[in-house]
Formats: structure tokens, sequence, C-alpha cells
């Protein structure tokens, strides 16, 4: 494919790319994906998935847990005549993403994992090389954070000759009935690499994506990417 995943993981991008205020120059306030650069545990910068360099303000508190090479829910505010490919930020807040590979069978006899519902779908969006996927779920005082999975079966695609494939993912958790004593958020990025080589020189690839909320509703949605 010419460029499978050149989507913004910004959930702003437009606003990043062409952010406009009054003559006042308020602060512009934005959310994007972004990948930690680091060194010897200290910050260097932020790359956002649209491929901006954002360089946060000297006296950001930074913990060191979150590696060079790790992910991040960032949100910052900068001034509207910041130029790219370059913007000085001010860091109001981050999250550090759980980065899991994506789970794929052969076939549906094959799928063991169940589908627990979730409490609910904030927003999936791809870009880059990733799916990323903020939800909430359910979880009981007794247990620790759990890990979704994106699965893809392969005998659920739809690949016919002259046409654009169409591969299904569907977030997934393979555990037992929860009462749900409290919410859990969570934002997770799962990495699209392998289908990105699966399908290279394919000018365009459809992928749906499907989740469950609560016990009867499911949600599918279709990205196209070129």
């Amino acid at each position: 494919m010419k460029s499978l995943f050149k989507i913004s993981l910004s959930l702003l991008a437009a606003a990043m790319l062409f952010s406009c205020n009054d003559k006042e120059e308020l602060p512009v306030y934005l959310q994007t994906m972004a990948t930690v650069h680091s060194s010897d545990g200290q910050l260097d910068y932020f790359s956002s998935d649209i491929g901006v360099a954002l360089h946060p303000q000297e006296d950001l508190y930074w913990t060191d847990s979150i590696k060079d090479g790790g992910r991040i829910l960032l949100y910052f505010y900068t001034k509207d005549d910041t130029s790219l490919p370059d913007w000085e930020i001010n860091v109001t807040a981050y999250k550090e993403v759980l980065v899991q590979n994506l789970t794929q069978f052969e076939s549906s006899d094959r799928d063991t994992l169940d589908n627990q519902p979730l409490n609910d779908m904030y927003s999936a969006w791809i870009g880059n090389d990733y799916m990323n996927i903020l939800f909430t779920n359910y979880v009981s005082s007794a247990q620790k954070a759990q890990k979704f999975e994106l699965v893809r079966v392969k005998d659920k695609d739809r690949t016919q000759p002259g046409q654009w494939p169409l591969v299904c993912l569907e977030l997934k958790h393979n555990t037992p009935s929860i009462s749900p004593y409290y919410v859990q958020e969570q934002v997770t990025s799962f990495d699209l690499r392998p289908l990105k080589a699966e399908f290279a020189g394919q000018d365009t690839v459809y992928i749906q994506f499907g989740y469950k909320v609560e016990q009867h509703y499911t949600h599918t949605f279709t990205y196209a990417l070129k």
C-alpha cells in the first residue's frame, strides 16, 4: 500500500495542523497520542503520530518509568503562531498507554477469547502503525487492570480479487462474569505492523472494527486506510 497508516493519531488532528484563533492568541488546548523520546531517563521530546515534534516546558514533572519509545496520551496547550514541524508546548497532563500486539487466529474455531462487554467506548482511531482505543470497562475491587485483545480472525476477512480487502478486528477480553463494582478507564495502542506488511503494495485496505457495549449492543465502524 502506498501509505497504509498515514492517518493522524491525534484526536484533534485538524486543529493541530490548522488551528486558528483570534488576535488575542489564546492558548490552543489539544490532545494527541505521542511517542516518548528520552535518554538516560531524561525526557527529550515527544513525537505526535502526524510527525510533529513536541518540546515540553523545562519544569515538566516526568516519571522515568515511561521509557524511550513508550506511548502516551498527551494533553497540552500551545499558541497558534507555533511553527511546524516543531512545537513548543506546555503539557497539562499525560497518561501512559499500554502497547499490545494484534492477536490473530486463522479460523473462527480457534478463537478462544470471549467478548466481554465494555462500559463505554470514548474513541477509536488509527494512525502511524497503531490502532488506538480509549474505553471504560467493569472491574471488581480485587482485580488489577485487565488487558483487552484486538482480535483478527482471518476467515472473517473479505479479500476478493479485484476488490479492496476488508479486515475484521474486534475488541475482546477472556474473563468470567464481573460484578461492576467500579469502572476502569483504559487506553491501549495495538500494533498493526503485521497488517501493514501483509498488505504491502495495496492502495487501500478497509478495517472493520467491532466491539460490544453492555449486554445487548454491538457496534462496528469501518476505516478506509490508504
